[in-house]
């Protein structure tokens, strides 16, 4: 499953309790694709009045989400129009280290993503 995929199963989860203002899911970059972010939950899908989550993908076989992962999440959130208290989150194959959890609002595993097409 691709980025896209993954867009499109989390658009079937949120909004939720969670981030229910969250109704369209997609990405943002800027020209040059850095800063990049994979995954952007907001209330619009072409310009956002409101940005609920800002997120990152690592579908990795061995390699969980990490410090750094969250490090680079948080650095292209900062540059995201709208997105300064946007929470954090993250879609990877390995359950995220336990420092980079701490500063994830949410974390989706493959269990989560599949489940969204039932």
């Amino acid at each position: 499953m691709g980025l896209n995929g993954v867009r499109e199963s989390l658009a079937r989860r949120v909004p939720d309790g969670l981030f229910p203002e969250a109704t369209e899911v997609g990405g943002w970059w800027k020209r040059q694709n850095n800063p990049e972010a994979g995954l952007i939950g907001a209330d619009t899908q072409s310009v956002a009045r409101r940005v609920a989550f800002v997120g990152s993908v690592k579908w990795r076989d061995e390699t969980p989400f990490g410090a750094t992962d969250l490090a680079e999440l948080v650095a292209s959130a900062q540059q995201v129009p709208g997105a300064q208290d946007a929470a954090l989150v993250a879609v990877s194959r390995r359950p995220p280290t336990r420092a980079a959890a701490e500063g994830l609002a949410a974390h989706w595993g493959p269990e989560a993503v599949i489940a969204a097409w039932r």
